[in-house]
């Protein structure tokens, strides 16, 4: 069973639309951000472009300190609220300094790109 969380979401006036989302299945807990428009475009050069992290015990754990609430989901949509965090990166670089495992893939419409899973 999947469940899916909205924590973020940002629209630009050029038409760019961005969102964040915890999504907690079978194999554990997941942040996704996707992205579509033209800066997506422009960038990837598809419309589409999604990057997903796939939490460890350890990340999702090291993340709930890093960003409290009465759940992952809630800590994350306030951290992103109050400008805290803006990107998937920042994230990233939140457990890249605790040194946390965690896994890494990002899709275009057609194919995918895929980054070790934990370590």
């Amino acid at each position: 069973m999947q469940r899916r969380t909205v924590v973020y979401t940002d629209q630009t006036e050029a038409g760019e639309l961005r969102t964040v989302s915890v999504r907690t299945t079978d194999h554990g807990v997941e942040i996704v951000e996707r992205t579509t428009g033209p800066d997506t475009r422009a960038i990837f050069g598809d419309p589409v472009h999604k990057q997903v992290l796939t939490l460890s015990d350890e990340a999702e754990s090291t993340l709930r300190r890093e960003a409290p609430g009465d759940s992952l989901a809630d800590g994350l949509r306030c951290a992103f609220a109050a400008g805290e965090l803006e990107f998937l990166s920042d994230i990233q670089d939140i457990l890249d300094r605790a040194e946390v495992s965690y896994g890494y893939a990002a899709y275009g419409p057609g194919e995918g790109l895929y980054r070790p899973y934990f370590d």
